[in-house]
């Protein structure tokens, strides 16, 4: 082993376990291997808990409880499955597509699970069906909530609920797409959106939290966004007022197989920006994180509980009751390295991710930027979502989204992101109109018009020739007067820029020649809500993706090099996260705590807890 010396070191987890770190010391490299920070001697898990870093919770749908809950031998075999997931809290849902379990089953199962410790709330799906809600005239998930019929099955409902239970969940369903004459006449001259938006927000607040208190009042209503964020608008999602009505917030964190076009190319990043935007909206009203095992290889449902933690829930539920009680092989791997999950939550706290801010308002539309942020955090940029521009940000991300910022010019304007680096899309500079906006930033005329796209199959970074694991598409886009280019392609003669930064007023701008899909790939016989089409971002070459970090970086992300796709989490006092989207062993190479080079070596859709400065260069 020549000059290497090795040494364990052990750290507690509360009286649970050990951590064992196996360093590799050679002068000033660290070489931390597959087995950093893996826990060991994890034993005697309790199913809940005060001194528990994560709560477990399972929801059982209106199916569910009349086939597994019915009975006192269901029941106990529900009970028993429950302790091998560690789960602490069940939610018995009342109502789905018209199935409603009777009050007798319901009071059974709740009374029987609080006897054995657990806690019990009560879910409703808003689905329609039976002699449950109008139909919208388009999607089967959704309700016509115009309709008088409709509302007064929630008012009944939520009445029931409150007299039987302290806890109503409302899953992903408050929406509509539903477009009748009745709809038309009420949305008047609004925008689909504009109306439902406004329509949703008053069925919420009148015919379900009011009746609710109205029998109980002191019941807690909880709305569930689901994961399609870029799109909530479109269907009456309001990240506005639902968190002023609502008691708590929960956040869909479901993400797909990203190769696979069931449930849309969802990207592994996604419910972590969902869960990290809501929670910006939402402040202390954020109460956990919900996913499932809906189009999941096995390594994609544990990043899903990864990618929770990582975004700040401390609160998992998982859907559904089904698949846990048919032994669903999608969850082996997380039930097998639970105490890894548990592990990263106990190693984070109570921190919140850092970073690069991605400003996105509420209700933004995001024109060809949509679910960008996905993708970028897929290439390793330490993204932190925010609804609003924070106070001292050292990165803020303007996406197409951002041009609808009702703060930005004035922000720009009063000096209070002096210091601040910019990163700018081709979305942004089409949909910015404002003078001021376009001067602060340098932009001339010709930076903010319409563009054509180009495949490139071959690019040029610092001025070496790297190719692109399949042609990807880029825009048109001129070059930015005064602007260096430190990435681009060649067309027809023309050097097209991937990478550009210019001085400009409001300081280091860099504009970034990326782009997703627009609303036009979406529709009532298209996709509704998630990712419609692969794209190759997530495996742009490591070459360029350490190009962009390095050079907007401000801390340790700067000196940090991998090949994508992965992730990196920044958090207070010196830690980071480093996690890896693919099924081959990922090295990483990052600064250390003193000035030294760390080696991480992070297993398959695993993660590695990391420890370094993060001290402006």
């Amino acid at each position: 082993m020549g000059n290497n010396h090795f040494f364990l070191k052990f750290s507690p987890l509360n009286h649970q376990g050990i951590f064992l770190w196996f360093v590799g010391l050679n002068q000033c490299r660290f070489t931390i291997s597959v087995l950093v920070w893996a826990a060991l001697c994890y034993s005697g898990l309790p199913i809940h808990g005060a001194d528990m870093p994560l709560e477990i919770q399972v929801y059982a749908t209106a199916h569910q409880v009349d086939e597994y809950l019915s009975t006192p031998e269901g029941r106990s075999k529900v009970l028993e499955q429950m302790k091998v997931y560690h789960a602490g809290k069940l939610y018995l849902e009342a109502v789905r597509s018209g199935h409603k379990p009777s009050a007798e089953t319901m009071r059974q199962s709740r009374d029987f699970f609080r006897s054995h410790g657990m806690q019990v709330s009560v879910g409703v799906a808003t689905v329609p069906g039976g002699d449950f809600g109008i139909p919208s005239t388009n999607s089967r998930y959704s309700i016509n909530y115009q309709a008088e019929e409709t509302r007064k099955d929630l008012e009944e409902l939520f009445s029931f609920c409150a007299a039987e239970f302290e806890e109503i969940m409302v899953d992903d369903f408050l929406m509509t797409d539903d477009e009748s004459d009745m709809s038309l006449n009420a949305r008047g001259s609004r925008s689909w959106p504009e109306y439902r938006l406004q329509l949703m927000t008053d069925v919420a607040r009148d015919h379900m939290i009011a009746p609710a208190r109205a029998k109980r009042s002191d019941v807690s209503v909880i709305i569930k966004y689901p994961q399609w964020y870029d799109r909530f608008h479109v269907f009456g999602y309001n990240v506005e007022t639902g968190p002023q009505l609502f008691d708590q917030v929960w956040v869909g964190t479901e993400t797909r197989d990203p190769e696979t076009e069931r449930f849309g190319y969802v990207q592994p990043t996604e419910g972590f920006i969902n869960y990290s935007w809501l929670q910006s909206l939402s402040g202390n009203k954020i109460g956990g994180a919900w996913f499932d095992h809906l189009d999941c290889p096995e390594t994609i449902f544990l990043m899903q509980a990864y990618q929770s933690v990582l975004a700040g829930a401390r609160k998992l539920t998982l859907f559904n009751l089904g698949d846990l009680m048919e032994n669903n092989p999608v969850a082996a791997l997380f039930l097998s390295r639970f105490e890894r999950v548990t592990a990263l939550a106990e190693a984070l706290g109570q921190a919140l991710p850092q970073g690069w801010v991605a400003l996105k308002p509420p209700h933004s539309e995001p024109g060809y930027d949509l679910y960008l942020f996905d993708y970028l955090t897929m290439l390793g940029f330490p993204l932190r979502m925010s609804g609003t521009i924070p106070s001292a940000p050292e990165v803020l991300i303007l996406s197409t989204h951002s041009a609808q910022s009702g703060e930005l010019r004035d922000r720009l304007m009063d000096g209070s992101l002096k210091g601040c680096k910019f990163l700018l899309t081709p979305g942004f500079l089409s949909k910015i109109e404002d003078a001021e906006i376009k001067k602060a930033f340098g932009l001339n005329p010709a930076a903010c018009r319409s563009l054509e796209v180009i495949e490139a199959g071959q690019i040029v970074v610092n001025g070496k020739q790297v190719a692109l694991s399949e042609p990807s598409p880029f825009f048109d886009l001129p070059v930015v007067a005064s602007a260096t280019q430190s990435a681009y392609f060649s067309h027809e003669g023309r050097k097209i820029p991937i990478v550009q930064h210019l001085k400009a007023p409001a300081g280091d701008v860099y504009i970034l020649n990326i782009h997703t899909f627009g609303e036009d790939l979406f529709g009532p016989d298209k996709e509704l809500f998630l990712a419609p089409t692969k794209l190759q971002i997530p495996h742009w070459p490591q070459e360029l993706a350490d190009l962009i970090r390095s050079t907007l970086g401000t801390g340790p992300e700067r000196n940090l090099t991998a090949k994508p796709p992965f992730g990196l989490y920044l958090y207070s006092g010196q830690r980071g996260v480093v996690t890896n989207f693919t099924d081959k062993p990922l090295q990483v190479s990052l600064p250390g705590p003193h000035g030294d080079t760390q080696q991480v070596t992070v297993p398959g859709w695993e993660y590695a807890l990391v420890n370094f400065e993060r001290n402006k260069p």
